[in-house]
């Protein structure tokens, strides 16, 4: 009996011994994929999923329509269209169980293996291809089986090429960037209003004819006003010197918008940081006045050549009153639209240069209603006075601005 108890303890301390020691080596061998596991789902923060976005093109449509596996058993391509504005300092990553060409504006960008996790910076693309939308495709030969995976994310590493990264290919963790622009420009909305409330409180007789919209029509305008007969005066001056900042505020910001479509026009960079923006406000604001006199010296030239000094100071009234409602409507709207929907900004900022030569050649044709009730002068002059001093400079703005 003796012998056979210590025979059944022996065999349960063997047993026990046993389960220890393939537990133990479940931890030493299972232990680091786990952790490679975990550390794989912590790569990136999930921003939204595009996986149901997909798009194929519908030939009865003639147009892009939503990919349905079950209407659309077999395509070869799928298409999948962005907003880069939408999702600045995110990336777009892509992942297809088949082997797919990978192609971004019609270019082809790269070749994806099975189950392959890409990673592309939005950022990136939209400076390269300089275009607002951005159309990536999926293109397989066999067709596409199941919807490959869309989705933006905010990487907590540099690259993502596969599920499970080797250590030499893991990189440091990238903290998102500041949103410079719009902390410049809620506070130089907030200085130029400022400076309206100044002159609103300072000068309020000047500033009912600032904005007196009833000036506008042909014949109403009285040019006794201080605003009229004394564009250079303490008090005028100051109002132009707050219209050149409200031009200044409206520029930056389409030029911000659509960097493509805009020109720097002074050699201060505009993407370094929020003092180098202000600073770039601030000199374009000064250029802007300064131009705004140039004006001034250029009717007062050009109408003692063609002999219509006399109406020359309404002239210039005229051209200011009408920029100061049209501009200060504009940037309104526009910054309301960047704090209800700056998705938007961008597409607005695209067609703002036709909606502004509209409005100078809606005012050129006011302004030559308004000069014509004023002067004997022949129609020929007149229009010749206003190619000198309006459509030529407007031209040459044209020219320098736009790339």
């Amino acid at each position: 009996m003796m012998i056979e108890l210590k025979y059944r303890i022996a065999g349960a301390i063997r047993y026990r011994a046993g389960i220890l020691f393939f537990w133990l080596a479940s931890i030493c061998f299972c232990g680091p994929a786990a952790g490679q596991a975990q550390k794989v789902q912590a790569e990136f923060d999930l921003i939204e999923n595009l996986s149901d976005q997909w798009l194929v093109y519908d030939n009865a449509y003639q147009s892009y329509v939503p990919y349905l596996p079950d209407r659309y058993p077999v395509q070869h391509s799928l298409n999948l269209v962005l907003d880069p504005a939408r999702y600045r300092s995110y990336h777009l990553m892509v992942q297809s169980d088949q082997v797919c060409y990978l192609f971004v504006q019609s270019r082809l960008v790269k070749l994806m293996q099975p189950d392959q996790k890409i990673s592309l910076n939005l950022d990136s693309l939209q400076k390269q291809i300089k275009s607002q939308t951005l159309l990536l495709s999926l293109y397989t030969s066999a067709g596409h089986s199941t919807v490959p995976v869309a989705q933006v994310i905010f990487p907590r590493s540099q690259v993502l090429q596969t599920a499970s990264p080797t250590p030499q290919e893991e990189l440091q963790a990238k903290v998102r960037e500041d949103d410079f622009f719009s902390d410049f420009l809620i506070i130089a909305a907030v200085f130029v209003l400022g400076l309206y409330a100044f002159l609103w409180n300072y000068h309020p007789k000047a500033f009912s004819q600032y904005f007196n919209l009833r000036f506008m029509v042909p014949g109403a305008l009285r040019e006794d006003l201080p605003l009229v007969h004394k564009p250079l005066s303490g008090g005028s001056l100051l109002f132009i010197l707050a219209h050149s900042f409200l031009l200044s505020l409206f520029y930056v910001t389409v030029q911000q918008s659509s960097d493509s479509l805009f020109a720097d026009v002074l050699p201060v960079s505009t993407t370094d940081q929020f003092w180098s923006l202000s600073l770039y406000f601030l000199m374009m604001a000064g250029l802007i006045f300064s131009l705004l006199l140039g004006k001034y010296i250029l009717i007062q030239a050009v109408g003692s050549v063609f002999k219509l000094s006399g109406v020359t100071h309404v002239h210039y009234y005229e051209y200011l009153l009408f920029s100061r409602v049209f501009y200060t409507v504009v940037v309104f709207l526009q910054f309301t639209l960047f704090l209800v929907a700056p998705v938007w900004v961008s597409v607005v900022a695209e067609v703002m240069i036709w909606v502004v030569l509209l409005f100078n050649l809606v005012r050129i044709v006011i302004i030559n209603s308004v000069l014509g009730k004023l002067t004997a002068a022949k129609n020929l002059y007149l229009f010749s006075y206003l190619c000198t001093t309006e459509l030529i400079p407007l031209l040459i703005g044209i020219k320098i601005l736009i790339k």
